[in-house]
């Protein structure tokens, strides 16, 4: 189940919903700030560049806007899970209530053990699964505003060298098209052996990868602004050469199909 949070300005975030066994899924990043918390059992959460780490019940854990991660669990039994999506705007505005920036300021530590936030948190996700439709924002906005007082930090990030950044920007504005890792390479005039060494280095992702994971970005907000397209066609615009690699793609981020999404 995705419910879309919407105030005046349009959509600034979703809350999704799932009661299921996990598996292992892809690595991904989001362009949304996201919470989750799972009611019992835990799940195992990969970060890129960090340690192993569990989510346990009564804690929440954190994926700041583009960290790369994945979630996995060895039990089979189903287990409820709470996945909140925050637009990176809406965000900021909200920590600029708080400190001085202009950027998002990244959480830390990603598993937070504070027992009363994660009731906060389960108690406002099942309040808005009961009413999807009653103004949440103020309530999110208090919420958001403990989570970042207490554990934004305010530190310089390390930001991507100007070759992965120009390779980002050509990824970006040719995602429609049938991109190849040596035409890439091309462009940039390094070897496809010396990209992927900057993007795993980066990101933890092959330059591949990176690529699906931001066709998966596209396509979902495509699902999310034209309710009328069809899957084949929303496949193609985010640049999929056909409709089953996308569904297999998109399943693999967000453990249910694009139909089911949509």
């Amino acid at each position: 189940m995705v419910i879309y949070l919407k105030n005046p300005s349009g959509i600034f975030g979703e809350l999704k919903y799932n009661k299921e066994s996990f598996k292992s899924f892809a690595k991904h990043s989001h362009k949304s700030f996201n919470i989750i918390a799972i009611a019992d059992r835990d799940i195992n959460i990969a970060y890129h560049n960090q340690p192993l780490q569990t989510l346990h019940s009564n804690q929440i854990a954190i994926f700041n806007p583009r960290q790369v991660h994945l979630t996995s669990t060895k039990s089979k039994e189903s287990l409820d899970y709470y996945s909140l999506h925050l637009q990176e705007s809406w965000c900021i505005e909200v920590q600029q209530e708080l400190f001085e920036t202009e950027e998002f300021l990244n959480i830390s530590p990603n598993i937070i053990k504070d027992k009363t936030l994660a009731k906060k948190f389960l108690s406002i996700c099942s309040s808005i699964l009961e009413n999807p439709k009653q103004d949440i924002e103020q309530e999110l906005k208090a919420f958001s505003r403990k989570l970042f007082a207490n554990y934004c930090q305010a530190t310089i990030q390390i930001e991507p060298s100007q070759t992965v950044k120009k390779i980002e920007n050509y990824i970006l504005k040719h995602l429609q098209e049938p991109l190849t890792l040596e035409e890439v390479a091309k462009e940039v005039g390094y070897s496809t052996a010396h990209i992927n060494r900057l993007f795993k280095a980066q990101y933890g992702l092959t330059l591949h990868a990176f690529l699906i994971d931001k066709r998966i970005d596209k396509a979902k907000e495509l699902i999310r602004v034209n309710k009328t397209a069809s899957l084949t066609e929303i496949a193609y615009q985010a640049g999929f050469y056909d409709q089953s690699h996308f569904i297999k793609n998109f399943k693999k981020v967000y453990s249910l199909s694009p139909k089911a999404y949509k």
